[in-house]
């Protein structure tokens, strides 16, 4: 709209030219944000929680992360940063094959 203001000057349709432009940027970005959520078939709407891990706990990280997962699993996914002894614990043996086959990272 600021932009738009200097070219009021030469006609008053002009200055309708940043309102125009507004519009047209702010249904490009709903738009491909939609699609960009339509592409996504794992998550489906379901709330997600990052799990970071910055220090181990031995058996106690374990234990949180169980107690934790167990409830969350009920209202969305759960996403990990941790290290490899929790890894152990989250990864379901059809995962670590498919990994092993290069079908997922």
């Amino acid at each position: 709209m600021i932009q738009s203001i200097g070219l009021a000057f030469v006609s008053a349709a002009w200055y309708l030219a940043g309102l125009v432009a507004f519009v047209a940027y702010k249904l490009t970005v709903m738009a491909r944000f939609k699609a960009l959520r339509g592409s996504k078939t794992d998550d489906s709407g379901l709330a997600n929680l990052l799990f970071l891990r910055v220090f181990s706990l031995g058996r106690r990280g374990e234990q949180v992360f169980d107690a934790v997962s167990a409830h969350w699993r009920y209202i969305g996914n759960v996403r990990m940063i941790a290290g490899p002894d929790l890894a152990v614990t989250a990864i379901e043996p059809h995962e670590f094959l498919e990994y092993l086959g290069g079908r997922i990272d």
